[in-house]
């Protein structure tokens, strides 16, 4: 079979479709928690962020922290004067450590209370007024001035919210310490504010403390007095209520109740055993009668009357006549006088049968009866019990409400005692432990400052590049595309070297960069690998805005599969801007739209000096340039002129690589789709927004042209996912370094001023 037939057979065999670059169905992923792992690569993915926008954070970092060291520098010091205060309760001074654990306790409680009390009074607003009332206009001017802006008044109000955000108390729980600190722009005024506080609180505790105890000490009286009224008025309620109810001989009215209600109950726990017992003799009896007419398992029925000799009587007739009918038959006369003495005796056990079980019936009548009336009686005893019960317990809560009272009148007098104790004591239960004196920082005011300016630097260097790349709408990195879109990412293709197109778009052929010219490899190598579809293929490269590399790629692809000894063909097909016969450098008056003005001629198509004019390149792919520009192309690119000229190629090339114009803007790499069978989008990294990638993605989908896969193109490898770009620059050039170092495996191609040299194939003949 020649190479055409070959061809041709290749090209009517049926081609399966491409279960890798259909779009999977989403699957549900069970939640789990937050591994390690997840935060490691979170971590990773900050970093690779940070430092792809380094010179952003550092230019924002050096912008916020300038600022807010200027902001911090520029604003004057302020001095903290601190005073401790020490307070000892009157109680802790008289009793000391003496005393149980419990009054301990007690002590302890109060303590704290007062203490507490002490530290409310401290903040509070009223004594605030006090302090300030205590400054003279001097004074007011030189805590007021440093903080007043022009034109304003140290008025109260400003006073007041100037000293609520510079002083403040504390107190450590279990502690009779107060530390008051006070931060003025003033050492002097400090020291003034401190020491005018302590002696101001001073002055207030000991001007009310004798106020204070007397009031108490006044109302403790008066509700001691009350409380003893109360006491003789409940006694006496007491007595009137023992003397109408006869509380004194209630404890043997209680016993001959208890003992009448034993005796009761017990013939009423027999009268009812006895009832239960006839119910249970009743049942079994009617039980019996209604199962058998001559029920003789019924003890109570079998020994009733005179149903023993009955039974016996009947017994013997019934022999008597069993003996006489097999001697002189049924109809004997005897026979007949032996009937009639069964039926009577049948008769008799039955009526005693029914004696019985009337007997029973009034039995059960007699003893419901007898247990009815020893309930009425028992219930009547319980209620006098329940009575006389209620009458006691009312008589205890007289006595328990007297006995509350005494207690809170021995609890009142206690403290009477104790306010008197007090009065008789010197007020310096509060002291001055520490007088006012000026704090001295361990670390300068302005170190604090320039660390903190230097805390907001790094978080502002870390957060701007986070919080741009989280606004930027844009494809960012090499993580973004498997993560963020529908599609397979064939290959990452890095930022290629050299400021012009023309030497990218020659990576492969030239060699500038081996471990580029791999990235071109590995698509081609990904492609074949996902698509089972047999050579010869049409492989459309379209991308979604002008300048993301697409015809770069075209020409490097075309190389790779060029030194990969296929047969390659570009078909310039981005009409509207092409570009190809720039990058290759090919020259001559041919191309795809002076064929198609000119009529479609046919003679020599395909041959360097046809119409179409077929270029040989030197990397060994072929070239047909679209030969000019043509806005209004769509009429061109939906003929089926061209349809047969990419049947024609499929006959005689391996691989036809078709640029298009970018399909976010126009619809001719749309209409160029259905002579492709593989599809390539081209996405640069911050170039496309991710709506405009999935926008040009769903429109192949509508047209029934799925794309194959995604090349992302444009990386820097130093900000790329690790995984993803096999570390890039160092892990691959070490690898070549070494394998060159060791003088390569059998077969290299010869390599010659960093080249791959190759040779392309001849054209076959027509």
């Amino acid at each position: 079979m020649n190479t055409q037939s070959k061809h041709a057979a290749n090209r009517d065999t049926p081609r399966p479709s491409h279960p890798q670059s259909e779009r999977r169905p989403e699957s549900r992923v069970p939640t789990r928690d937050l591994a390690l792992g997840d935060v490691i690569d979170l971590c990773s993915r900050a970093l690779l962020v940070i430092r792809s926008r380094l010179l952003a954070g550092a230019v924002a970092a050096a912008i916020v922290g300038g600022l807010v060291a200027f902001a911090l520098l520029r604003s004057p010091p302020e001095y903290t004067a601190r005073t401790v205060l020490f307070a000892q309760g009157t109680l802790e001074k008289v009793i000391g450590a003496q005393g149980n654990n419990s009054s301990n306790d007690a002590l302890g409680l109060q303590l704290e209370n007062t203490l507490r009390n002490h530290l409310s009074v401290m903040e509070g607003r009223s004594f605030q007024s006090r302090l300030i009332a205590s400054l003279s206009p001097a004074e007011r001017a030189a805590v007021a001035g440093p903080y007043l802006a022009l034109g304003k008044v140290a008025d109260d109000e400003f006073l007041h919210s100037l000293l609520e955000s510079k002083i403040t108390v504390e107190r450590e729980r279990g502690r009779e310490f107060f530390t008051i600190d006070v931060k003025h722009r003033s050492a002097a005024t400090a020291l003034m504010l401190a020491s005018r506080f302590s002696s101001a609180y001073l002055a207030l505790v000991q001007s009310q403390f004798q106020d204070a105890n007397k009031e108490g000490f006044t109302m403790l009286e008066a509700q001691a007095a009350s409380l003893r009224k109360e006491i003789a008025k409940a006694e006496d309620e007491r007595l009137d209520f023992r003397k109408q109810n006869q509380i004194m001989s209630m404890a043997d009215s209680q016993g001959i109740l208890a003992e009448r209600l034993k005796r009761v109950d017990a013939a009423l726990t027999d009268a009812r055993i006895l009832r239960i017992r006839i119910e249970t003799e009743l049942t079994q009896v009617r039980a019996s009668t209604a199962a058998s007419e001559f029920p003789w398992d019924n003890a109570y029925l079998a020994n009733y009357g005179n149903n023993v000799s009955l039974h016996k009587e009947l017994d013997a007739l019934v022999n008597q006549r069993a003996v006489l009918a097999m001697r002189y038959g049924t109809e004997h006369f005897r026979m007949r006088d032996v009937n009639a003495a069964i039926a009577g005796v049948t008769a008799d056990i039955r009526h005693n049968f029914g004696v019985a079980t009337e007997d029973l019936d009034l039995q059960l009548k007699a003893a419901r009866k007898t247990e009815s009336d020893f309930q009425a009686v028992f219930d009547e005893g319980f209620g006098k019990s329940i009575e006389t019960e209620k009458l006691a317990s009312r008589s205890d809560i007289f006595a328990t409400d007297i006995e509350v009272k005494r207690q809170n009148l021995l609890q009142l007098e206690r403290k009477i005692a104790e306010a008197g104790l007090y009065s008789q004591l010197p007020v310096d239960f509060m002291q001055i432990a520490e007088p006012a004196f000026i704090v001295r920082p361990r670390v300068s005011v302005a170190a604090v400052k320039l660390a903190l300016s230097g805390l907001v630097a790094v978080a502002v260097f870390l957060a701007t590049p986070l919080i741009m790349d989280l606004l930027d709408p844009r494809l960012k990195s090499t993580s973004d595309p498997e993560s963020l879109l529908p599609l397979r990412l064939l290959g990452a293709i890095p930022a290629l070297p050299g400021p012009r197109k023309r030497p990218r778009a020659h990576v492969v052929r030239d060699g500038l960069d081996p471990a580029s010219a791999d990235a071109f490899g590995n698509v081609i190598g990904e492609l074949d690998l996902i698509s089972p579809r047999p050579f010869p293929k049409t492989i459309l490269v379209s991308s979604t805005l002008a300048g993301e590399g697409k015809s770069v790629l075209v020409s490097n692809l075309a190389a790779a599969y060029a030194a990969h000894e296929r047969r390659v063909v570009i078909l310039d097909l981005d009409l509207r801007r092409p570009s190809q016969h720039l990058l290759q450098g090919a020259k001559g008056p041919g191309g795809f739209i002076p064929w198609f003005r000119a009529g479609l001629p046919s003679a020599n198509l395909l041959q360097p000096e046809g119409p179409l004019g077929l270029q040989l390149l030197p990397s060994g792919a072929y070239l047909i340039p679209a030969g000019g520009e043509e806005r209004g192309a769509n009429h061109q690119l939906g003929s089926e002129p061209l349809a047969a000229l990419v049947r024609e190629l499929r006959l005689r090339f391996d691989v036809i690589l078709i640029d298009t114009p970018p399909a976010g803007l126009f619809q001719d790499a749309l209409q160029l789709s259905r002579f492709a069978d593989e599809r390539l989008l081209v996405a640069r990294v911050a170039r496309a927004p991710l709506s405009h990638i999935r926008k040009v993605i769903q429109d192949f989908d509508d047209a029934k042209a799925r794309i194959t896969g995604l090349v992302l193109n444009g990386f820097v490898p130093r900000h790329a996912d690790k995984k993803l770009a096999y570390a890039y620059r160092g892990g691959r050039a070490d690898y070549y370094s070494k394998r060159n170092a060791q003088g390569g495996p059998t077969g290299t191609p010869e390599v010659r001023s960093g080249s791959i040299l190759v040779r392309g194939p001849s054209l076959p003949a027509s």
